[in-house]
Formats: C-alpha cells, structure tokens, sequence
C-alpha cells in the first residue's frame, strides 16, 4: 500500500512541478517528494528506489527535464507505458518488452 501512496504522491508532484514556470521552485517540489518517499516504509523498494532516482536525475537542459518528467508523470497517473527515456526506470514497469528493448538499446545506442 505504501509504494502505490509514493506513485500517486510522486504523480501529484510531477504535476505540480510541471505546472511551476519557475525551474528551482520546480526542483524543490521534487525535492520535497523525494524526502518523503525516502522517509516511507517502503523507501528500500526497488520500485521506490527507482522513483528516488527518476525525480532527482539531472537533465541537461530545462527542456529535457521538463520533457521527460511530464512523461514519467502520465505513466504514473495512468499506469500505462508510453515512450520511456532510460533515465526514468520506474515508468518501464508499465511498458511491454518491446518497449522496454527499446529503452534499453537506446540507451545503450544499439538502435
């Protein structure tokens, strides 16, 4: 119960950081979701884990950030796979195996 309370949590605050125009007070709202989530029961999950590192990768760009952590949102809102960069792990439990083949090789730059 606990992991699925850091998904719905996670994807509130995606939704909220998206919605800040401001990048640093974009951040912190991250930030601020990756604290609980370390502070929750299930903080040693690997589901959990892979939640800590999607919100606190550092992207290149705002854009890239911005991009990305809006996908990573919609996947947890919807607990469906769309595109999935390989800096965000826990969206790839939604996606199929060819998706996940996909991530991988792309990551990997085997396409």
């Amino acid at each position: 119960l606990d992991i699925q309370r850091n998904r719905v949590e996670t994807a509130r605050a995606l939704e909220q950081a998206m919605a800040e125009h401001n990048y640093r007070r974009s951040r912190a709202i991250l930030q601020a979701q990756v604290d609980k989530i370390k502070a929750s029961v299930s903080a040693n999950d690997p589901f959990c884990q892979n939640l800590i590192n999607d919100l606190e990768y550092r992207y290149p760009t705002e854009r890239d950030y911005r991009s990305s952590q809006h996908n990573t949102y919609m996947c947890h809102t919807m607990e469906r796979g769309t595109y999935t960069p390989p800096t965000n792990m826990s969206s790839l439990q939604y996606a199929n195996q060819r998706q996940v083949k996909m991530a991988f090789d792309v990551k990997n730059k085997k396409t």
